[in-house]
């Protein structure tokens, strides 16, 4: 199992903190449930293997969408790897993802959400991205070009929301 940090690139730096990957088997890890415990930031999980299964409050599994936005954590969240793990994972800075995704982000805190359902357009391009490569170490820069500011999904800079991010 493998987990690397990356600094975003300069243009996205206002919005991530980091893009990080996950890659290995499901196989390799000591439990068959991991968890995730809170740490303030959302994230935008995009999986290039096999998706992982998350721990519901009433105990059933539910297979996650293969590309989604979680919002903060409110609660430690428990996840269940499948198989293949390749995952790239965007953690936005706060007020970040508010700059993405035009949803208020309190409404978000807690829930994991394909993200379809809150950008289809953000989706669509992430998408065509999982259909040219299987590995997360080969989308991350295809994934920053997707959300640098002016790009294709990317980040829409307004003057309320650059104030709250020089701010934090």
């Amino acid at each position: 199992m493998e987990y690397r940090q990356f600094d975003p690139t300069p243009g996205l730096a206002p919005f991530l903190e980091c893009l990080w990957t996950l890659t290995g088997q499901a196989s390799e890890l000591d439990a068959d449930v991991q968890p995730v415990l809170p740490d303030g930031r959302p994230e935008l999980v995009i999986h290039f293997g096999d998706r992982f299964d998350r721990l519901s409050a009433d105990g059933r599994m539910v297979r996650q969408a293969l590309v989604l936005f979680a919002g903060q954590l409110d609660a430690q969240l428990t996840l269940c790897p499948t198989g293949r793990i390749s995952v790239l994972g965007v953690r936005f800075r706060p007020f970040g993802a508010a700059a993405l995704l035009r949803d208020e982000q309190q409404h978000l805190a807690g829930h994991t959400i394909g993200i379809g359902a809150l950008d289809p357009k953000l989706e669509a391009a992430l998408s065509r991205i999982r259909s040219q490569t299987d590995t997360a170490e080969v989308a991350r820069p295809l994934v920053e070009a997707v959300l640098g500011v002016g790009g294709p999904a990317g980040f829409v800079w307004s003057h309320d929301i650059g104030k709250a991010l020089r701010a934090a």
